[in-house]
Order: C-alpha cells, then structure tokens, then sequence
C-alpha cells in the first residue's frame, strides 16, 4: 500500500543526553542524578548511534542552562537534536509533561526523534516532546503512548507555537483536548502529519484536538474515536471575537481509516485518494519531482 511521507522530516533522527526514567513530579531521573535542565550550547560528545532510554544506570553531560525538563516555567534556548534518536523515554506527572515540560516563546528544538515513549499525566498539557510549546518545533518525531486528563497530543499537550515538518504515530489517550499532534492549538502548524489513534472524550480530533490558531499542508490517518466535538483532523475550531480567525488549509484526513465522515476542518479523503499523488499536488503541497509548488521537497508518496 502507498503512504505520504516526509522527504527530508521525519528520517531525520536526534540526539539528546543519556536520559533514564524521569518522574516530572519531583523533577529528578531514575538512576541517574537529577537532571533539571539542559545545555543546549555545550551538549555532550556522544558517538553517533541511538540512546535507549531503558532504565539502567548511564553516564550524562552538559552543563545547566536553558532549555528545562519537567519543570513548569521555562526559558528560551535552542536544542539540536543532531540527528539520532531516544528511545522508551518514560514519564510519569501531572501537569506540563514531556521531554521537555515547556518551550517559551524563543526555543527552538530541530531533528529530535522519540520513539517508544510513554508518557502518563492526570493533569494537563502532556505530550512526548513538550507539554507546552511556545517556540519552534522542526523537524521532530514522536512514536509511543501519551495519556493524560486535558491538553493531551502526541507531540505537544498546548501549542502557542510553531511546529514545522512533525510526526507523531502511536496511540494518544485523554479526557478533553486529544489530539494527535497536539491537543490544543493556539499558534501554527505547517507541513505535519500524524497517524496515532486517539480516543477521548470532548473536542478530539485525528492532528487537532481543538486549534484557535492556523494548520496548513498537514494530515491525519488514525483511527478517532470520542463523544462530543470529534473530528477526523480538527475536533473543534474555536472562534474569539478579539483575535484572527483560526484557519485549516490544503490539509486532509482519511475518512475510512479515522472512522470520521467530519471535521472542523480540513477535507476528508478516502484512503484510495490518500494515497494518490495528486491529492497533494493539486493542494500545492511541495513535494519531489516537481517544482510548481516549491523547490524544497518536503513531501514524497509511494504509488
């Protein structure tokens, strides 16, 4: 069978620190001494090749700056996931869990790969990079479970910021505000797709759990389930008289494999057209072999 891909997003793999088990309430890692924040400028020289974040006793670097793990405030900073990938990252909180518990406007975190997280909140904005964002996410990828009560996503629980050429597949799980890249959208989403099954309750959607802000170019295949406010890729749009109204854009879902005929926004597909190039094309997705809509190959599908 065919599937959209990213061309040049979601190979690209990432390093972090030797991260063990972290427990977000108390802020400290399981067998290693605690971790509160990372330096984004010193990281530590690691050979290439993946991190297993299993718990076991490793080694860490890095000096104490900016960018925080499982704490509430954060600070500005930029991240370089430098091309390789952490694996069974597990979390175990309430409020403001991922990676990193929070972005403030200003970060950038670029080609981070995490795959086999699990990720479990009883509070709000849980997700496997960040449970907030507030800067930039590009070109990062989560795979894994996240669970948590409101403002639940596979990639980031609340999103102010903006995500560029993400993916995240597994399964999302949550009360209000589910989505499978992030559960609620304030700020902008462009070129993203995400194939994890989510079940909630209130406003859940198959990328968006509910967006007041813009998705353009994105996608969504798994399957959807919830109650009120459900949506194939966008739960619900939210309307406020005093800001821009949010947009979906030239951004799609799979009707037959989300189990959704609707969304609040966005065009639903069948699989068939899901899979077919010029779905995308005719949106002025940029993509390879061609050059109409952009020269920067984001996007590839295999017929």
């Amino acid at each position: 069978n065919s599937r959209l891909f990213k061309s040049d997003g979601v190979a690209r793999v990432a390093q972090i620190i030797h991260v063990v088990e972290i427990d977000a309430h108390h802020q400290r890692a399981v067998g290693i001494e605690r971790i509160d924040r990372i330096e984004a400028a010193t990281q530590p020289d690691l050979e290439d090749g993946d991190v297993d974040a299993l718990p076991h006793k490793q080694p860490h670097g890095g000096k104490r700056a900016k960018l925080e793990v499982g704490e509430r405030h954060a600070s500005p900073g930029a991240f370089d996931g430098n091309k390789m990938t952490i694996s069974h990252l597990t979390i175990t909180g309430k409020d403001n869990l991922g990676f990193f518990g929070g972005l403030a406007s200003g970060s950038e975190i670029k080609d981070l790969r995490l795959v086999n997280v699990n990720i479990t909140g009883s509070g709000r904005n849980v997700g496997a990079l960040a449970g907030f964002n507030g800067g930039t996410m590009v070109r990062c990828r989560s795979t894994g479970t996240v669970s948590s009560d409101n403002s639940v996503g596979g990639l980031a629980g609340y999103n102010y910021g903006t995500v560029i050429q993400c993916y995240s597949s597994g399964e999302v799980s949550g009360t209000a505000g589910v989505g499978g890249m992030v559960g609620y959208n304030y700020g902008t989403l462009n070129n993203c797709y995400s194939t994890c099954v989510i079940d909630g309750n209130d406003v859940v959607g198959g990328l968006v759990g509910e967006s007041w802000g813009d998705v353009t170019n994105c996608y969504s295949a798994g399957a959807v389930t919830g109650n009120t406010s459900v949506g194939g890729l966008v739960g619900n749009v939210g309307i406020d008289p005093w800001v821009p109204l949010p947009t979906v854009t030239n951004s799609f879902w799979d009707i037959q494999t989300s189990g959704q005929a609707t969304s609040a926004g966005g065009t639903g597909k069948t699989t068939a057209e899901m899979q077919t190039t010029s779905t995308f094309l005719d949106a002025g997705w940029d993509s390879v072999d061609e050059t109409a809509n952009g020269s920067d190959d984001i996007w590839w599908i295999l017929e």
